[in-house]
């Protein structure tokens, strides 16, 4: 993984993880609507499932981390 990495400039992998996050928190607030529908419909009275909210959020980071440090990769070959 460092190979991989080490050819990107570090001002690139920033602005990857930056836009990554910009992806995951609006595609993952759609999922967690979406999802969790029934959590907001009754007004809070459920239990807020944690780990499935946390994943829609991970799931999007590391797709889009991975496609645009994929795309990285092959320019600076």
């Amino acid at each position: 993984m460092q190979n991989f990495l080490k050819k990107i400039p570090r001002s690139e992998l920033k602005i990857c993880y930056r836009e990554s996050f910009k992806v995951a928190a609006v595609v993952g607030t759609i999922l967690s609507l979406i999802n969790q529908y029934q959590f907001f419909i009754h007004g809070f009275n459920m239990e807020l499932p944690f780990v499935k909210i946390g994943m829609n959020f991970l799931v999007p980071f590391c797709v889009a981390t991975y496609s645009r440090l994929k795309i990285l990769h092959q320019q600076h070959k």
